[in-house]
């Protein structure tokens, strides 16, 4: 008996009429059987692994053990290698330095050494749990063809994140306490043309199809494309460029043919909305490395247009800043025409429709998820971004520039409180999902500190009301554009917001997955108080309790607050209820103490009433919005 209609895999039914019924039915399987190796053949091209099991995986059911090349294939030409066991058995703890002391060249080979470990399970991909959060999954009893896939996919990561330290100047002349990354202390042979080469590999043997919500390959496309751009205009750090051995490993790695084509295609399945408004990435890269002048940037819509207006008289009116803002929104029902006329009706002042920015449908971005594209699309090389409730207590452009975490990556970016909160601990977890191999630097961080053992120590890193970024800097650039796709409207609502709160993290999780060198300010987010009280349970500690989140300059005096003067951010003049404040609580280290959301405990000297100066600037805040244009 047949499952199925022969008539419908193209056979022609009068075939069978014409035989007896048992030698129709060996017929049929024979064809059959043909027709699934010549599909199987398809599949299994160098790089349809992936595409395989993102079939499997759409189907429902996960990660499948699947037929993909043997370990001679994956390492060929490679011979002798110790595998990290990082990069098969925990791929969370980039740090191990436990490896698998024996060649693995053979099926056998990997047989031999997988018996010494326990391998029961196996941490797998799937976006989703049953509550549609993002959850990694454990498959149990893996069959060697899942290790053989993890090891031909984790040594492609291994290959850019070395490659990538490589091209920072890791390596050559820094001592190694200044590395970023840090992937090569332990590798002082690393050969860098070979690396390229296994890269080159894997680029040119993907789909132009993969799955949107699999943020691990994206992750290591984007690792992928941002090599291959690098090398194409050697962009590379100054010690490498100086030396001769160096340089000329760039010069030969830019002779390999086709990575234009490459470059070009990857470019479109990851950034498809580049195009025309840009021909490529090197093309929207120039267009910035041409302008000098800085740029001021915002984002809002009907419900901000007060915020947005006191805002901007803020910068003119205290603290004299004459930049060009530009005002980004999501079309019409986002930002009423009437009141974009009178928002540019302020001095030097434009509004930038993104949706007529770049081709028709190509954008779905709206609310918090506009930050990253708004610095992607605004004028100028160095563009300081402001949250629209934002007050300033100080000239914003002054305390950027002279910022060392600016001026030494091209990045400033500010602490959240130090909190943790059980329904965001899975943004730790797809982080390093996405980078097996975490910089030195990350590991560094509060968000990451202790996710090894347990429990991180808190689970928001960033506070994006105000983000500083040289795009002139192709790494920040290609940085950008990976945040703009984690904000992507697929991304975000089945991925990326599930397990963190809105774009906020987005800025450095992008950063680190492309290992460009980034900097946090040192001081973590304190308290824009109302009160302050002893702490209960140390009489040398005080607590500031306050709605507003306060960051902190280079020199520790406090830069700005989120939230602004107003209690009611969506309250029109009429109802404006301001908000006094009279203490502010300062984190210092970025391990500051929360006894709650919005209480800091702290020393004395960190938790005080506002000076002289920081009352004025208050009354002048509150002043100004009596100057906002009712609508």
């Amino acid at each position: 008996m047949f499952v199925g209609d022969p008539a419908a895999d193209g056979i022609p039914s009068s075939l069978f009429k014409k035989l007896p019924s048992w030698r129709s039915t060996i017929l049929l399987l024979v064809v059959l059987v043909l027709i699934n190796l010549s599909l199987l053949s398809v599949y299994l091209e160098p790089g349809n692994t992936e595409q395989l099991r993102q079939r499997a995986s759409a189907a429902g059911s996960g990660m499948k053990t699947l037929n993909i090349p043997s370990v001679q294939d994956i390492l060929r030409p490679a011979g002798r290698l110790s595998i990290p066991a990082d990069l098969l058995f925990t791929p969370d703890k980039s740090h191990s330095k436990q490896t698998i002391e024996r060649p693995i060249n053979t099926d056998a080979d990997l047989e031999a050494a997988l018996s010494v470990h326990n391998r029961d399970s196996l941490r797998g991909w799937d976006p989703h749990d049953e509550n549609r959060k993002y959850a990694p999954v454990i498959l149990t009893k893996p069959k060697l063809g899942n290790y053989r896939e993890r090891i031909a996919l984790r040594m492609v990561e291994r290959d850019e994140v070395m490659l990538l330290d490589w091209l920072n100047g890791e390596l050559h002349a820094k001592p190694e306490e200044t590395w970023f990354g840090g992937s090569l202390t332990h590798e002082p042979e690393f050969d860098a043309v070979a690396a390229y080469k296994r890269i080159i590999k894997y680029a040119q043997s993907l789909p132009d199809v993969y799955n949107h919500l699999n943020f691990v390959e994206m992750a290591r496309r984007a690792r992928a494309l941002y090599i291959l751009l690098r090398i194409s205009i050697q962009d590379a750090a100054p010690e490498i460029l100086a030396n001769e051995g160096g340089s000329n490993k760039l010069r030969e790695m830019k002779a390999f043919s086709n990575v234009e084509v490459t470059i070009a295609s990857m470019t479109r399945t990851l950034f498809p909305w580049l195009t025309p408004t840009y021909s490529s990435i090197l093309d929207l890269h120039a267009s910035f490395r041409e302008q000098e002048e800085w740029g001021i940037v915002t984002t809002g819509g009907n419900k901000h247009f007060y915020l947005l207006q006191h805002l901007i008289l803020s910068l003119r009116t205290l603290h004299k800043v004459t930049l060009p803002i530009q005002i980004f929104y999501a079309g019409d029902t986002d930002l009423d025409p009437s009141r974009v006329l009178l928002l540019e009706q302020l001095p030097n002042v434009t509004c930038h429709n993104l949706l007529q920015a770049f081709p028709p449908g190509s954008v779905t971005q709206a609310g918090w998820s506009l930050k990253p594209i708004a610095l992607v699309a605004a004028r100028g090389r160095r563009v300081l971004f402001l949250d629209a409730d934002v007050a300033l207590l100080q000239d914003p452009l002054a305390a950027v520039l002279r910022h060392p975490a600016f001026v030494r990556t091209g990045t400033l970016f500010f602490r959240d409180r130090r909190l943790w909160e059980e329904a965001y601990a899975g943004g730790g977890v797809l982080l390093r999902d996405m980078n097996a191999y975490l910089s030195a630097y990350a590991r560094g961080l509060p968000y990451v500190r202790g996710g090894d053992a347990g429990r991180a120590e808190a689970v928001y890193m960033q506070d994006s009301g105000v983000v500083a970024v040289d795009k002139g800097r192709l790494g920040v650039l290609m940085g950008l554009l990976l945040a703009v796709k984690m904000n992507s409207e697929e991304e975000r609502e089945n991925v990326f917001y599930t397990v963190t709160l809105g774009d906020k993290e987005s800025f450095w999780f992008a950063m680190e997955t492309l290992r460009v060198p980034y900097a946090f300010n040192q001081a973590g987010g304190g308290v824009m108080g109302e009160h302050v009280r002893q702490d209960e349970a140390n009489s040398d500690l005080k607590v500031a309790c306050g709605p507003g989140l306060l960051q902190l300059d280079s020199d520790m005096k406090p830069f700005f607050f989120n939230g602004g003067v107003i209690r009611n951010r969506l309250a029109r003049p009429a109802e404006f209820d301001f908000v006094p404040y009279g203490v502010v609580g300062k984190d210092v280290t970025g391990d500051g103490h929360w006894v709650r959301s919005d209480c800091l405990r702290g020393t004395e000297e960190n938790v005080r009433p506002l000076n002289e100066m920081e009352v004025k600037v208050m009354e002048d805040l509150k002043v100004l919005f009596g100057m906002v244009n009712e609508y």
